[in-house]
């Protein structure tokens, strides 16, 4: 071995054990509440949230340097004695030295375990006198939305972000519900103001999330996203984010929306894109269509409500633009029946204006129904004018007589069968 290998190698080991050295006498005689409490206020200066330490908190410097920490609590200072807006089990977090040099941070790996988010929101789905109009500034509907400060032009990027164990709560004065993610492997980049996740995968309901989400943070904020979400669990879904139990099935959804805006009302206001689904192997429990055009049934809802309503599939496709859902090409495949539908929904007032054609296999129309008003309780009737004409030419009084027994009273009947 020449003297430079041997110079070299015992250079090695010195660094190697300087760092070791430093390493112990960091976590031994350096405060550690000195650092948490400066990472509190760098967060509070940039978030305007608190952030408490209540477990375990280790620093490294080598390989890199690294925090790890358990029991993070993220709270809004402005909702004294509320539930946390985060609480985080376990954060590992790996950070590279040299690029703090030249103002970038470079992190090259985030791990957090056990992480749930609560979501704030406003109760104004069943008040429509909270939508602002052109004299009226608009509010935000979620209280805790995040007005991000970029004072100082600093790059950032995260090579990988790992998270396991995600619920997310929606919460508001009459229900909570939830969205429940298994795992999220996602990257993170900020240059320009600009934040990219280019590449973000997640395990969720079954199913397989692929997503690229884009965020211009000048002001106004725009935001891109676009997912595709294949063969996720409809009912596991449903239940947990619309406390909906009663469409099971395996679902695909594809998104590709845009939208602008400093406030959660604004986003939804300016939002614009395309949405694609499609169901299918599914059925609605609670009704079967069987049974309602079986003549010698009884025509009472009562009777079936322990049946189900197999279908093939449902599918649907709608274009948004400025908050208002248009969808023309509805299509539910049964096995008696077929059903096409075309309307509007506004998510903002959260009116439907929506109608259903439905249709034998024999391609005659049965019963044509309007579907108005608030989406969480909306009023069906059947059109008159259309009914009669298919009584007449299809001898389809039968059918409608069931039918018109199901939607009477504004639209109970469809609450008994889809559990409302």
């Amino acid at each position: 071995m020449n003297k430079f290998s041997k110079n070299f190698i015992i250079s090695a080991i010195i660094i190697a054990l300087l760092v070791i050295i430093t390493s112990i006498i960091i976590n031994i005689f350096i405060n550690k509440d000195n650092i948490k409490n400066i990472i509190a206020k760098q967060f509070y200066a940039k978030t305007n949230y608190n952030i408490d330490f209540k477990g375990n908190f280790t620093l490294k410097i080598f390989p890199f340097l690294g925090v790890t920490a358990d029991n993070i609590i993220i709270t809004d200072p402005k909702l004294p004695n509320s539930t946390p807006l985060a609480n985080i089990g376990k954060t590992k977090i790996k950070m590279h030295l040299l690029p703090l040099l030249h103002r970038k941070i470079s992190i090259a790996a985030i791990t957090l375990n056990n992480l749930t988010l609560n979501v704030y929101k406003e109760n104004t789905n069943k008040n429509t006198q909270n939508i602002p109009s052109a004299n009226k500034p608009a509010q935000t509907t979620i209280k805790n939305i995040d007005t991000i400060k970029q004072k100082n032009n600093i790059d950032l990027e995260i090579n990988n972000i790992n998270i396991s164990n995600i619920t997310i709560n929606f919460l508001d004065k009459d229900e909570t519900t939830k969205l429940v993610i298994d795992n999220l492997q996602t990257d993170f980049k900020m240059h320009n103001n600009t934040i990219t996740l280019a590449h973000t995968i997640a395990a969720l309901y079954k199913g397989k999330l692929q997503a690229q989400t884009f965020i211009n943070l000048k002001t106004p904020k725009t935001y891109a996203f676009k997912a595709n979400l294949k063969n996720f669990a409809v009912h596991n879904f449903l239940c947990d984010f619309y406390n909906f139990k009663k469409l099971f099935g395996t679902g695909m959804l594809s998104l590709d929306v845009k939208s602008s805006g400093d406030s959660a009302l604004t986003i939804k206001q300016n939002l614009t894109g395309n949405i694609a689904a499609k169901i299918y192997n599914g059925y609605f429990s609670g009704m079967n269509i069987l049974a309602l055009l079986n003549p010698g049934g009884e025509n009472t809802i009562n009777s079936i409500t322990s049946n189900n309503s197999d279908f093939a599939s449902l599918s649907a496709t709608a274009n948004i633009k400025n908050a208002v859902i248009r969808n023309d090409d509805f299509y539910m495949n049964t096995p008696v029946l077929n059903i096409n539908g075309n309307g509007t929904i506004n998510i903002i007032t959260m009116q439907i204006n929506y109608t259903l054609s439905i249709k034998d296999k024999n391609n005659k129309t049965l019963a044509p129904l309007a579907i108005t008003g608030n989406i969480n309780n909306p009023t069906v009737n059947i059109n008159a004018i259309s009914a009669i004409k298919n009584i007449i030419e299809n001898k389809t009084g039968g059918v409608l007589d069931v039918i018109h027994d199901t939607l009477k009273g504004g639209g109970d009947g469809i609450k008994k069968i889809f559990g409302g």
